[in-house]
C-alpha cells in the first residue's frame, strides 16, 4: 500500500489494526503493513486499502463528533482523536462482495469511557430539522452530575454528511440536533453520548450509544 497523506482526523502515530500511522515535518500518513514487500498489489494489501479509505471517507463526516466525543481518550493515551476513531472503529470495517469497505453504522464509536450515559429514548424524526431525544438523567448514578453535557450527532449516508448538536444539560432531559434543509425527507442515523460537567466528573465521557434511525419530515 503507498504512502496516503491523512489530515481530516488528524493524523497519528503507530500501528491501528493493520495501518501505521505516522509524521514526516509535520504532514501525517499512513501506510498498511505489508503481506509481502515486493507486491504492493497483493489480496491484503488491496483489503487494507479498502478498509482504510471507507474508514477515513466516514471519519471525514464523524469528525466534530469524534473531536468531542474522544478528546478524553486521545489525552490519555497520548495520541490524536483521529488515532482514538481509527482504533475504536478499524475492527467494525469488514468488505463486500466487490471487495469494497463497509461499516455497520449501528456500531460505530465517536465516543469512550466510563462516565454513565443518560437513558436515551426513541428518537423523534418527524418535528423538522431539529431532531430531538428525550432521555433520564440517571443523575442517581455514581459519578454523574446535573451539569453533564449531553450531545446528539446526526449522520446522512447518501451525502456522507454529520452535524453535531448543541450540548444539553443532564438535568434538561432533553437534547436536540438541527440538520440541513437538503436532508429532508433522507434517512439519517443519529447517535448520542455524554461528558462529565461537575467537579467531581469534569472532562469525563460516556460511551457511544446508537439511537436509531429514521427520515427526517
Amino acid at each position: 500500500m503507498g504512502n496516503i497523506k491523512q489530515g481530516i482526523l488528524g493524523g497519528f502515530n503507530g500501528k491501528v489494526g493493520t495501518v501505521i500511522g505516522y509524521f514526516i515535518h509535520g504532514k501525517s500518513f499512513m501506510r498498511g503493513l505489508a503481506g509481502n514487500v515486493q507486491d504492493a498489489n497483493t489480496e491484503l494489501q488491496r483489503a487494507v486499502r479498502a478498509r482504510f479509505k471507507a474508514l477515513v471517507k466516514l471519519g471525514s463526516a464523524f469528525n466534530q463528533a469524534v473531536q468531542v466525543g474522544l478528546k478524553r481518550m486521545a489525552a490519555d493515551k497520548r495520541h490524536s482523536t483521529g488515532n482514538s476513531f481509527f482504533s475504536l472503529n478499524w475492527p467494525k470495517v469488514t468488505l463486500d462482495a466487490e471487495g469494497q469497505g463497509e461499516i455497520d453504522l449501528t456500531k460505530v464509536e465517536v465516543s469512550e469511557g466510563n462516565l454513565p450515559s443518560v437513558s436515551f429514548q426513541a428518537p423523534v424524526f418527524d418535528s423538522g430539522l431539529t431532531l430531538e431525544v428525550q432521555y433520564g438523567a440517571d443523575s442517581g448514578v455514581p459519578k454523574t452530575d446535573g451539569k453533564d453535557e449531553v450531545y446528539l450527532f446526526a449522520y446522512q449516508a447518501d451525502l456522507n454528511q454529520g452535524v453535531l448538536g448543541e450540548p444539553s444539560l443532564r438535568s434538561e432531559g432533553t437534547a436536540g440536533v438541527k440538520v440541513p434543509a437538503a436532508w429532508s425527507g433522507m434517512k439519517v442515523h443519529l447517535y448520542g453520548f455524554a461528558v462529565g460537567g461537575g467537579a467531581d466528573n469534569h472532562g469525563l465521557r460516556s460511551k457511544t450509544t446508537y439511537l436509531g434511525s429514521g427520515n427526517v419530515e
